[in-house]
């Protein structure tokens, strides 16, 4: 077989095409969606989720510190009592994060996953249970309760989606 010069040609041309398409796009691939999965009740703060003992504040703070579309779900059900030394919950303010309590073992309807505010009352910031500054989040199927200043805060942000959720806040006492 020979080769002719027409015929070296398009075999370059075609090395060449296969060989621009191979080359990587400057442009930022799209960011995957990483799924956090809460499996204990205690409100801690030791910065992993990946020691099998993710708390709801580790889940958010993990999803608070990279860009990208997250998903909260929950391995337990019951009651995250909300530690007086750690604070309120960490703000979710780079969009994108779903916390979703329908995914926790027994939802049927009725939300098994609490969030009670009771330990934070009486402390000098605003307590909300949970702070929403950003776009695109949602927030399912949770019992939030005993927060003095609101059980969900929404400033500054669109496109939400807050679905399947029981708030309640004690009555605070007027001067």
């Amino acid at each position: 077989m020979t080769l002719t010069f027409s015929r070296m040609f398009r075999l370059l041309a075609i090395f060449l095409l296969a060989l621009a398409f191979s080359v990587p796009s400057s442009r930022p691939l799209p960011a995957r969606a990483a799924t956090i999965t809460v499996d204990t009740l205690t409100d801690e703060t030791d910065g992993s989720c990946s020691d099998g003992d993710c708390s709801l504040r580790d889940a958010m703070l993990l999803a608070e510190s990279k860009l990208g579309p997250d998903t909260i779900d929950f391995g337990v059900a019951g009651t995250i009592t909300l530690a007086r030394a750690n604070g309120t919950l960490p703000q979710l303010q780079h969009g994108s994060t779903v916390i979703d309590g329908t995914t926790a073992p027994g939802y049927a309807g009725t939300p098994v996953v609490a969030i009670d505010g009771s330990n934070l009352n009486g402390l000098p910031d605003i307590q909300f249970g949970i702070a929403v500054y950003s776009d695109g989040n949602s927030i399912l199927g949770l019992f939030l309760h005993s927060f003095e200043d609101g059980c969900i805060e929404m400033e500054q942000a669109s496109a939400n989606t807050v679905e399947h959720n029981t708030t309640s806040s004690p009555t605070v006492p007027t001067e």
